[in-house]
């Protein structure tokens, strides 16, 4: 379940396992803890539970139309099982139902490019940063390109509808 207005008590699970794992291994987002609070005031962080427990968070900001992600785990234990996967395409739905259009993110880790691409996020033409890659995903569905005949020139129209439903209207 994606809990996108947690408790404190389930906030503490998630600093407890991302404890454990800067300690083990000197990895995961603990050293961005104040980060990650900030959002949790802001109430800018989803949590997935699996079973009363939390075993992934989404940190993100933006405004009602476009969010920015600004970072995503999951529970060592839990990875590569697709919890990253369900957590981020509840979150993306959410998103969506809630007047979203476009989420952006910046990807400081290049193993995880692939993830990201599996998951319709297009990298941006052209970077700012020279260290993350910096990608974003179209939110609305949106119909597929078609050639018009009747023109010898390019043209552009938006539709509303389906093709075969436009020929007695105009863009």
């Amino acid at each position: 379940e994606l809990v996108d207005n947690p408790s404190l008590e389930l906030l503490k699970q998630v600093e407890h396992w991302l404890c454990n794992e800067y300690e083990n291994s000197y990895a995961g987002f603990y050293c961005n803890w104040d980060i990650i609070l900030h959002r949790f005031e802001k109430k800018q962080v989803y949590l997935l539970l699996v079973d009363e427990n939390v075993v992934g968070f989404i940190c993100w900001y933006g405004t009602a139309t476009v969010k920015f992600i600004d970072i995503v785990e999951v529970m060592p234990s839990m990875r590569r099982r697709g919890v990253g996967r369900f957590m981020m395409e509840e979150c993306l739905r959410v998103f969506q139902d809630r007047g979203c259009v476009v989420v952006g993110l910046e990807c400081p880790f290049f193993s995880s490019l692939p993830f990201w691409r599996s998951l319709k996020f297009i990298d941006y033409p052209i970077q700012r940063s020279c260290v993350n890659q910096r990608m974003y995903r179209i939110l609305p569905p949106a119909l597929e390109w078609t050639t018009l005949e009747r023109y010898n020139s390019p043209l552009v129209e938006l539709w509303c509808e389906s093709p075969p439903m436009t020929s007695a209207k105009e863009a």
